[in-house]
């Protein structure tokens, strides 16, 4: 009872600015107020750096008995491999007489993971001495002695891990650098992972084992890594978050929780950007092979992941799409060749397209959720695409049209799925799939705008045609705009195949042109159901 109160104080005390976007981070059920009634009047005054001094008193102990519960737990539950000083904490084990304390101890080990993580992710160790920002004497001198006051509470933390793990001794943290405190915290923390039976806190290991790696953000650059072969990128901090990530989805533990939608996105995200080989990769594989495949084949499709099912499909969809748009915005394109640029550009497309390709074969109630995540993620996917891949393909257009015209193709595929979506929100009358309209439309005449001025920019502009875009339903079947739904269409109306992008690069340059892209903007602007009937314009054929 103890432990879940000191939890309760802890987390509503030690709390992060960036609390609400983590909802994992959000203080556990109970009141605080009983809480802080518990530990006196006292505690209810005293700040956030206060609590933390005082915690970090009994710091060492709370690791000790986590460890010995750690120990007892996996005693009892023969689920895990007993360490070899399994004999320190004997007299603990002697105490446990029946299975009800059993599960009396597993509710230590949670409360206590929590506490731990609370510290872990609180601001002030949180924050760097190069954060400290600049001002008059007296305030610098105070943000000067704040800085060193965090410093030292870090360093005591990271102490603490490290000498109950086993890695350094009291004596030897003086002369120890951080990047090396942080490595010997890191290992104790992912040793046990050995110790625990389920997923929930392995999970909470996890999020401890990524507060740990931003303590020490230069100890493995990205230059170094790949110069690393590929067993020695696998024992990197990011290799190991990643590894530990993939045996979460895999459900290595037999007694595995069913993770909820938030915690299940973070695993997913920190497989993908964790990995130390290469990221796009994985992602690329994420959405060719494990999506498309379960989705093509639900019921007798096998994967690798365990908590891959029909239930968490939307969640996979939803934390590689964002994973995708993360990868675009932390690439180092400038230090690529232009042939890596264009293989960097090719997969990232191909990967969208598969993810959008998706929202045609789902079925049933998964499918309004995939469809508000498409829509939101192509928002985000259309934008990093304008701002960092296009200005990069504007210098290598001529020297490898073909491969750069093969990109245009795969994004103008899912651009127009992204159109589909646009208008099937009116159609059923969607008000989410409504509010992120406005948005995609914004993005995708930025994007057109872009193209336009790279066909321009490289003398291209007359290799671009326009055409009508023919409205779809969410299946890709053609439909008209003049009539309802409800009615049939001609096979005249759907001759124009959805993947014909109509650019010609050995056109005449001098000629008027515009880009094939604008098919989808002008289209799904002009052809507008809300404008009225006097209002639809055909837009007119370039040639």
């Amino acid at each position: 009872m103890l432990l879940r109160e000191l939890n309760v104080v802890v987390s509503s005390k030690l709390v992060r600015h960036t609390e609400r976007r983590f909802p994992w981070q959000k203080p556990p059920g109970g009141s605080t107020s009983s809480a802080l009634a518990t530990f006196g009047s006292t505690i209810a005054g005293s700040s956030a750096s206060e609590i933390a001094q005082k915690l970090l008193r009994v710091f060492p102990s709370l690791l000790r008995y986590l460890t010995s519960c750690l120990v007892t737990r996996a005693y009892f539950r023969n689920d895990a491999e007993v360490p070899d000083h399994a004999a320190e904490y004997r007299h603990l084990i002697s105490g446990v007489d029946v299975l009800d304390d059993v599960d009396m101890v597993e509710v230590c080990i949670d409360a206590l993971l929590q506490i731990i993580s609370s510290v872990l992710y609180w601001d002030g160790l949180q924050n760097d001495s190069s954060k400290a920002t600049d001002g008059a004497d007296n305030g610098q001198r105070v943000a000067n002695m704040d800085t060193d006051e965090h410093s030292s509470m870090l360093i005591a933390v990271l102490g603490a891990l490290s000498i109950e793990g086993r890695h350094t001794d009291q004596d030897e943290l003086v002369d120890i650098e951080r990047d090396v405190l942080v490595q010997r915290a890191f290992d104790y923390l992912l040793g046990l992972t050995g110790l625990v039976g389920n997923s929930g806190p392995a999970l909470c290991i996890l999020r401890m084992l990524v507060a740990m790696r931003s303590f020490s953000p230069h100890a493995e650059l990205s230059v170094e890594i790949r110069c690393m072969t590929a067993q020695q990128r696998d024992l990197t901090m990011d290799g190991r978050i990643s590894n530990l990530a993939s045996q979460i989805l895999s459900a290595k533990w037999a007694q595995s929780a069913e993770l909820k939608a938030g915690d299940l996105e973070y695993v997913i995200t920190q497989h993908i950007m964790g990995s130390p080989h290469d990221r796009l990769q994985l992602a690329y594989k994420y959405a060719t092979e494990t999506l498309s495949t379960f989705s093509a084949r639900a019921s007798q499709s096998t994967n690798s992941f365990a908590t891959l099912k029909p239930s968490t499909f939307a969640m996979y969809y939803k934390a590689v799409s964002q994973a995708l748009a993360l990868i675009i915005k932390q690439a180092w394109l400038d230090d690529m060749s232009g042939r890596e640029v264009i293989e960097f550009s090719h997969r990232i497309a191909t990967s969208w397209l598969a993810l959008t390709d998706i929202t045609k074969s789902v079925e049933g109630s998964t499918l309004r959720t995939i469809l508000l995540v498409a829509l939101r993620s192509g928002s985000s996917l259309v934008d990093q695409i304008t701002k960092v891949i296009l200005p990069r393909l504007d210098k290598y257009l001529l020297l490898h049209r073909d491969d750069i015209v093969e990109v245009l193709v795969r994004v103008q595929k899912s651009t127009r799925s992204l159109q589909v979506i646009c208008n099937h929100s009116k159609v059923a009358k969607d008000t989410r799939l409504q509010s992120g309209v406005p948005q995609v439309k914004r993005k995708l005449e930025q994007f057109l705008f872009h193209v336009i001025a790279m066909m321009e920019n490289n003398n291209c502009k007359g290799a671009l045609s326009t055409g009508n875009l023919k409205h779809r339903d969410i299946r890709g079947a053609c439909v008209s705009s003049q009539i309802p739904r409800s009615q049939p269409t001609t096979d005249e109306e759907c001759d124009e195949p959805i993947d014909d992008l109509g650019i010609d690069l050995s056109a005449d340059p001098d000629a008027d042109g515009s880009n094939a892209e604008d098919e989808e903007e002008a289209s799904a602007e002009g052809s507008d159901e809300d404008q009225g009937a006097s209002r639809r314009q055909q837009p007119e054929e370039r040639k």
